[in-house]
């Protein structure tokens, strides 16, 4: 609201949030719970969801300064077009059942990824925030993969606010009722209904509260909890910004001034001595029948290429051999690699998201570890 509360139980958000919900005094809710103390205050929160926000870009033509019903439809359609494509894809993949959903009822629609409380171990708040960012982009990546479009422009899923506030279902959108003349709520959907909706339907759905459909409910992913501790557990405290990456268009211009002309595709053996994951990924028949650990290694092997000044015509030359290679659609991954500076992965997180491409024994690393762990 206006003026934040504390609140210590379910009872207490529910007489908070009921009692004051008004055009002039809209509540809003926590994404995060603090029971160790606030992360103004250098406070790790419970950390047990990823806000997923979509959002009519900057870009747009609608402005609410100066609503128009035309304007806002061509945006929303747009919008709702990435956000169809998106919840298929979970449908698809069997992934819906850990993602809730709402509608904001404006300009937006709010996902959030469950997982169970990730355990922090101590780790700072800045590794935190490092940690769930690096998850938040790969899992961009992987959005923008499976769907084939373009996304970063309508989503953002930023982890340097540890305290953000999103808004509460069921509860009315002030700005959203002043710009069309009529009441206009945040609402709870299903990822089915998002898998279908229009503009209309967002209209529909926005004009009045409804119940909370059953798949709203949290469903919290083991799985995913999994993979963000091991990115927390990995984040370097001299990152501790967090957040997404920075982004640079002249990233490519810059790079190809700076690579090494004299590295060819022969020695890439030796450029990858310490991780030989690297050169077998391309002697692979099955490199990309695996499905998002395959566009993990992918995105993975472009980053270790990069960060060693490979030639950009050297590394389209290292996929050429892929059936069905596509030079525009690897150029664009290179280039946004650059753009966005992604880092090459560590071992662990290969382990953790692409573990059909570790060598296992063969590796020096991996024989390390394993040593390590039988002491």
């Amino acid at each position: 609201m206006l003026r934040q509360r504390e609140c210590t139980s379910q009872s207490d958000v529910y007489a908070l949030t009921t009692g004051y919900i008004s055009p002039d005094n809209p509540p809003y809710v926590s994404v995060y719970s603090f029971p160790n103390g606030h992360p103004t205050d250098g406070h790790v929160p419970a950390i047990d969801t990823l806000f997923i926000d979509f959002d009519i870009p900057s870009s747009g033509t609608y402005r609410s300064n100066a609503p128009n019903i035309d304007a806002w439809k061509r945006d929303m359609s747009a919008l709702l077009t990435r956000v169809r494509a998106v919840c298929k894809m979970l449908l698809r993949e069997g992934r819906a059942e850990n993602f809730r959903a709402a509608l904001s009822g404006h300009k937006g629609v709010h996902l959030y990824l469950d997982f169970p409380v990730i355990e922090i171990n101590g780790d700072t708040l800045g590794q935190a925030k490092v940690g769930l960012g690096e998850y938040s982009k790969k899992l961009l990546e992987y959005f923008q993969y499976e769907t084939r479009m373009h996304l970063e422009d309508w989503i953002d899923v930023d982890s340097r606010d540890m305290a953000r506030l999103c808004r509460l279902p069921n509860t009315i959108h002030s700005d959203a009722a002043s710009a069309f003349n009529e009441d206009r709520y945040c609402v709870p959907v299903s990822i089915e209904e998002l898998s279908r909706i229009t503009p209309d339907e967002y209209i529909r759905l926005t004009q009045d509260t409804r119940p909370v459909p059953e798949s709203c409910r949290r469903f919290p992913s083991e799985k995913a909890g999994n993979v963000i501790t091991q990115y927390v557990r990995n984040a370097s405290a001299s990152r501790s910004g967090g957040g997404r990456a920075t982004y640079d268009p002249r990233a490519v211009e810059k790079y190809e001034k700076s690579v090494n002309e004299n590295i060819e595709l022969s020695d890439l053996d030796f450029l990858s001595s310490d991780k030989p994951c690297i050169a077998a990924f391309r002697e692979r028949d099955d490199m990309f029948n695996h499905g998002a650990a395959s566009h993990a290694m992918e995105l993975n092997v472009i980053a270790f290429l990069t960060n060693r000044n490979v030639p950009i015509p050297v590394i389209l030359e290292y996929f050429d051999t892929v059936p069905d290679y596509d030079k525009d659609e690897t150029m664009t991954r290179i280039s946004t690699i650059l753009k966005r500076d992604y880092s090459e992965w560590s071992c662990d997180a290969v382990w953790q998201q692409a573990a059909e491409f570790c060598l296992g024994d063969e590796c020096r690393i991996y024989r390390d570890e394993q040593v390590e762990i039988a002491q």
